[in-house]
């Protein structure tokens, strides 16, 4: 237990190489807006299960560290990498990106990546704090989701119990074949039962862990979604088994896209619409959304492609890579996401059920059988929703946040 603490005090602390929220001397200045608020609520409130004086001890070992030597390290290899592209790409002087750099890294604890990664030179030194951070968004989430309930907190973890929620309230969403507690026995007959199975950890997120067990109808065979050749079935029992050892298991059926969306997105696994729903003046509506389409032979790699919440269109992109997506974009853009009210309905409803959180991300599948909603997520990512559409906080998210601090949801 010890060395396990120690693990993690190693990781997430004393090697960490970037600060843990923005450290910014706007801080310290009454009258900010409200985006900068947040940033400092959010700064404040970090490690909320410690004790204060750890927080302030972690805090200025980060921000002593970080001013001292990651953000020197940073910055010489991002001048080193990324300068001379973006000179000649966005006419940008060297100069002017070098006293940008040190301005974000010391000035406020942004790391100097996501000053390339969000064009940041391209953007208004104003808006710069209205963007929500990767390295700041584990604490982000736990201090701005402070009022979750413990049931809240159990159906967002628990897949399992989650499901069974839905479905207890009469929400659409994906049954449940089977569950493997951790180290059980699988056996044969539960799993080679003459139909494809998506297994899912029964906890985490961004699809780690998750695999499909294949059935093949004409020959009779299983294949792991994962794996580049066809095993016995005993092979891949045994490598079941292997995979439960480590963690609980979630079995349900392997999910085929409605055949609109075949035709619209040529896919043939399955996309999956990301939503994100807040709280505003007591109800929620929909902030963001984004189709991931999986590329053709790579597996778990996948295309996002942004869509108007106002009107379910899939925006339209200048400058992507590759060329396929390209080809995609230029046939998709302006076309609406199919069931995209249904979609937008059945998360509304579902995060009716969960008052107590400000902001929800919804995995959604538009299946042969209808809109099912997949899994909720309230440490939600929110890097694929900031390329296109600019600053989360220069959308309405600030008000779900703000009005959440202010009714005591984010207290």
């Amino acid at each position: 237990m010890l060395s396990h603490r120690w693990q993690q005090w190693k990781e997430h602390v004393l090697l960490r190489p970037v600060p843990h929220t923005l450290v910014s001397w706007r801080f310290l200045l009454p009258f900010q807006s409200r985006a900068i608020q947040l940033h400092r609520r959010v700064f404040l409130g970090a490690w909320p299960r410690l004790p204060r004086w750890q927080w302030a001890l972690i805090a200025l070992y980060s921000s002593m560290t970080w001013l001292l030597f990651h953000s020197w390290q940073q910055i010489y290899f991002c001048m080193k990498n990324r300068s001379r592209d973006v000179a000649a790409e966005y006419c940008v002087p060297v100069h002017k990106q070098l006293v940008d750099l040190l301005y974000i890294a010391l000035l406020h604890g942004i790391p100097p990546d996501d000053f390339y990664d969000y064009g940041l030179f391209n953007r208004p030194r104003k808006q710069w704090l209205e963007y929500i951070y990767p390295h700041e968004l584990p604490q982000w989430h736990q201090v701005l989701s402070a009022g979750m309930r413990q049931k809240t907190l159990h159906l967002m973890t628990d897949k399992r119990a989650f499901a069974e929620h839905m479905n207890e309230k009469g929400i659409a969403s994906v049954e449940t074949c089977a569950f493997f507690a951790r180290g059980e026995a699988v056996k044969a007959d539960s799993i080679f039962s003459g139909r494809s199975l998506f297994f899912k950890p029964n906890t985490g997120s961004r699809g780690e862990g998750c695999f499909a067990l294949s059935f093949d109808s004409e020959t009779g065979q299983y294949q792991i979604s994962d794996d580049e050749k066809v095993l016995a079935e005993e092979d891949i029992l045994a490598e079941i088994n292997r995979r439960i050892e480590l963690q609980d298991y979630l079995v349900q059926p392997l999910l085929k896209n409605h055949r609109l969306v075949d035709d619209l997105y040529g896919a043939s696994k399955l996309v999956n619409l990301r939503l994100v729903t807040g709280i505003i003046r007591g109800k929620p509506d929909a902030l963001f959304a984004s189709l991931l389409i999986p590329c053709v032979d790579e597996y778990n790699t996948y295309w996002w492609l942004d869509i108007d919440v106002s009107s379910g269109l899939l925006l339209r992109r200048a400058n992507v890579e590759p060329d396929e997506l390209q080809v995609l974009m230029q046939r998709l853009g302006g076309r609406a996401s199919p069931f995209w009210r249904e979609a937008v309905d059945i998360c509304l409803k579902a995060h009716s059920l969960f008052p107590d959180l400000p902001s929800i991300g919804w995995d959604v599948a538009i299946t042969s059988s209808g809109v099912k909603l997949l899994e909720g997520n309230f440490w939600w990512g929110v890097d694929g929703h900031q390329e296109l559409n600019g600053p989360a906080l220069h959308t309405a998210l600030v008000d779900v946040y703000q009005q959440g601090v202010s009714s005591g949801c984010c207290r």
